[in-house]
């Protein structure tokens, strides 16, 4: 009798083992039957093991051996109490270790979302508010409840904004994404202004910011940046009008289409540097880290004037006849 025992403690045991060995290899090592897109969970603040089974036995794309076998491993690994609250997406040929070390870490899902230099801050707004994943938070606001939920180190939230890709996971609020584009910007903005060993008519880091912005619209070539910038520099230092087409458009509004004609130079506002001088109240665009560098280390040239070829790039003249030329040349030329 008791080797019968023996005979059966001693298969149960290699059942047992061998179980357990399938197991391993079937959810340790061997990929789970997941669809091309692999598949996406979401654990809620909360959520049970139970229930997130259950959630689980419910997909479809899930075969049911597949869910007992993480339960397996959740289990014998005690790590029930460890899963982290999420948006998670496991890719096709994940093993079950390999998505419950995902979610033991908390290595969520991550989303992106780009501000595009140039950029104003409705076309911000608008990128923000048709993000699906993000929680929105500012969409119907007035402008000022919105600036103070902002928390804005000025009375103006144009230009404010660094211009990058910023990476968040779901439900994240819009105005997070606004801060760190705000911190960022400003962490920029300080730290080359910090850097720079020149006194000169650009005062201030706002200032810098909104010749930046300028600099950004009137040019996309890097190597014009700091060349443009010192045309401008030399402009205020003289007292001219800075006579950039950007500010007026943007002092037109956002309705405003084009083209620029010469009826709109004449229109007075306070973003029309053709009838005022100096720099206007606010930046009108996101400058980018290049058009800050720009905007703090001009390049000393003597030019005064610039004007555009037609192939994106600029002419620029030191005095006024040189200029007229210019024009003549690239604005007046006749038709091919």
């Amino acid at each position: 009798m008791q080797n019968g025992l023996k005979k059966i403690l001693g298969l149960l045991g290699l059942f047992i083992l061998g179980s357990s060995a399938y197991l391993y290899h079937q959810f340790w090592v061997k990929p789970l039957v997941l669809p091309v897109e692999g598949i996406e969970w979401v654990v809620s603040p909360g959520t049970s093991l139970r229930q997130l089974l259950t959630t689980l036995q419910q997909n479809p794309q899930l075969e049911p051996y597949s869910v007992r076998g993480f339960e397996w491993l959740v289990r014998i690994q005690g790590l029930q109490h460890q899963l982290k609250t999420g948006e998670y997406h496991f890719p096709q040929g994940s093993t079950g270790q390999q998505m419950l070390t995902k979610m033991v870490r908390g290595e969520v899902q991550q989303y992106a979302i780009t501000l595009v230099e140039g950029w104003t801050f409705e076309q911000v707004l608008q990128a923000l508010a048709m993000h699906p994943k993000l929680k929105h938070s500012l969409s119907g606001l007035p402008l000022p409840e919105m600036l103070n939920n902002l928390k804005l180190p000025y009375s103006h939230p144009e230009g404010l904004f660094f211009p990058d890709t910023y990476y968040f996971v779901s439900q994240t609020l819009d105005v997070a994404i606004l801060n760190r584009a705000l911190a960022t910007m400003q962490q920029h903005l300080y730290a080359l202004w910090g850097a720079r060993s020149h006194v000169s008519v650009i005062t201030s880091p706002y200032q810098a910011l909104i010749l930046a912005s300028i600099i950004e619209k009137e040019t996309a070539l890097e190597t014009e940046k700091a060349i443009m910038s010192g045309v401008f520099y030399n402009r205020l230092a003289l007292n001219m009008p800075l006579q950039a087409d950007p500010t007026v458009v943007y002092g037109l509004g956002a309705d405003f289409k084009g083209p620029l004609k010469k009826v709109h130079l004449s229109q007075d506002g306070p973003y029309n540097t053709y009838t005022r001088r100096g720099l206007p109240p606010s930046p009108i665009a996101l400058p980018s880290f290049s058009s800050l560098q720009a905007a703090i280390y001009p390049l000393p040239v003597e030019f005064k004037y610039f004007v555009a070829k037609g192939d994106g790039s600029h002419y620029f003249s030191i005095d006024l006849a040189a200029h007229n030329q210019a024009v003549r040349t690239f604005l007046l030329r006749p038709a091919l």
